[in-house]
């Protein structure tokens, strides 16, 4: 649609991705988070000593099950415009946030395996809400849509 120039077409289809990202990740975020165990069962053994680290570090990472969905849309969107400029900067941005604030949640304020899924859940939310306002900004999404 963006090729053929219309924007209109566009941003619906964008915008329906949007709304199936939001689903979507609801239902991931609620399954990862509040099943972990039996999701960790699909690929880990139940004595599996990695078991330990999983679970508290998918429970928070549940939390950017819609963020990094957003993030995905908002990548494809911006691709899909050929800008492949802005998605590069907020990877950028969000890879060096995930950098910065790895060693200090995980030794600084002593979190371990929570203090990388929280600054990569922060990472998320970070690129997500960033791919929202970009997308806003650039009439590629509306409200009403």
């Amino acid at each position: 649609a963006a090729a053929s120039g219309d924007t209109e077409e566009a941003r619906a289809r964008i915008c329906e991705a949007a709304f199936l990202a939001s689903i979507m990740g609801v239902v991931g975020a609620l399954l990862l988070g509040l099943c972990t165990p039996w999701v960790l069962n699909l690929v880990l053994a139940p004595d599996a000593p990695a078991r330990a680290f999983a679970v508290p570090y998918l429970k928070i990472r549940a939390l950017s099950f819609v963020p990094a969905l957003f993030s995905t849309v908002g990548f494809a969107a911006f691709r899909g415009v050929m800008d492949t400029v802005t998605p590069l900067r907020v990877s950028l941005v969000s890879n060096l946030i995930n950098l910065g604030m790895d060693p200090v949640l995980m030794f600084s304020f002593g979190m371990g395996i929570s203090g990388a899924a929280a600054a990569t859940v922060l990472a998320e939310v970070t690129a997500g809400a960033a791919y929202v306002v970009l997308l806003f900004r650039r009439k590629l999404m509306t409200a009403s849509s």
